[in-house]
């Protein structure tokens, strides 16, 4: 899921949403996704979103798994929420990866 927020007005080019903002609002969305579905692994890419994701989680720890590309680590959440602990999550910069970093992430580690 690609998820951006922004009012008819700022898609017109009349009002920016500041990115921290955006950032900040997508890892609520992660937390209240996380919190309403099981899910066993998500990604999320660009440095300051996934540093803001990750502070929006009721997680206490993470533990690195694996590189799935170049700047591109999969982690494992720790969290005393049974719905958090044990999830896997594709933390990616912005300008890292490569191209099937995607596609790795949804059907395993591969390399």
């Amino acid at each position: 899921v690609l998820a951006c927020t922004a009012t008819e007005a700022a898609r017109a080019g009349h009002t920016r949403v500041p990115a921290r903002a955006l950032a900040e609002a997508g890892g609520e969305l992660l937390a209240r996704v996380l919190a309403a579905v099981p899910l066993s692994r998500v990604g999320v890419a660009g440095g300051d979103t996934s540093s803001l994701a990750v502070g929006a989680l009721d997680a206490w720890g993470l533990s690195y798994l694996a590189q799935l590309a170049p700047g591109t680590a999969l982690c494992r959440l720790h969290s005393e929420a049974p719905g958090l602990d044990g999830v896997e999550i594709m933390l990616k910069g912005g300008q890292m990866g490569s191209q099937g970093v995607f596609e790795r992430l949804v059907h395993g580690t591969g390399g």
